[in-house]
């Protein structure tokens, strides 16, 4: 289960190589009431990479302290690989925290939503970072620290960030 003080949270995933006129499905559902509250299908990168994928603002906001499950597939699924999903759930933040936030440099934000286990919020301004400017070292370490504090593999931790299918 992630968390995020997002009314509509980034989504990253990692994606392998894989033929390009195969394509790719992203779905968030209500993990309640299984209603699908997006979904978008795209085809695969030119190349393997991390993704992002935002929530439309023209899409229902994620409700409070609701979990969400995401996934991803490939649309003509026949292998037997599992597709990635999770939870995730928003939670507002705290006035405790939106002080601490305030006039904080993107480091120490970063930091502070680690501590309080806010991983999208911290993955979201890192990429941001890096998408600004790719060749700063300090926003790569960040960055491969970040995904290596979950655990992820060498090969999905030094990935490149790829363009958004949206």
């Amino acid at each position: 289960l992630f968390f995020t003080t997002a009314k509509y949270p980034s989504f990253f995933f990692y994606i392998p190589e894989i033929p390009q006129e195969e394509e790719l499905v992203f779905e968030l559902e209500d993990e309640k009431s299984g209603n699908i509250l997006y979904e978008l299908t795209f085809n695969a990168p030119q190349k393997p990479g991390i993704i992002r994928i935002n929530l439309p603002k023209d899409k229902p906001p994620l409700e409070a302290n609701k979990e969400y499950r995401w996934r991803i597939s490939v649309d003509s699924d026949n292998s037997d690989e599992e597709n990635p999903e999770g939870l995730i759930k928003f939670e507002p933040p705290s006035q405790e925290l939106i002080k601490e936030l305030q006039g904080k440099p993107p480091s120490e934000r970063i930091e502070l939503y680690e501590q309080k286990e806010y991983w999208e919020d911290a993955l979201r301004i890192v990429a941001d970072l890096r998408r600004k400017n790719p060749e700063d070292e300090l926003n790569k370490m960040e960055w491969q620290n970040l995904l290596a504090t979950v655990n992820l593999e060498d090969n999905v931790v030094n990935a490149p960030l790829l363009p958004s299918p949206q």
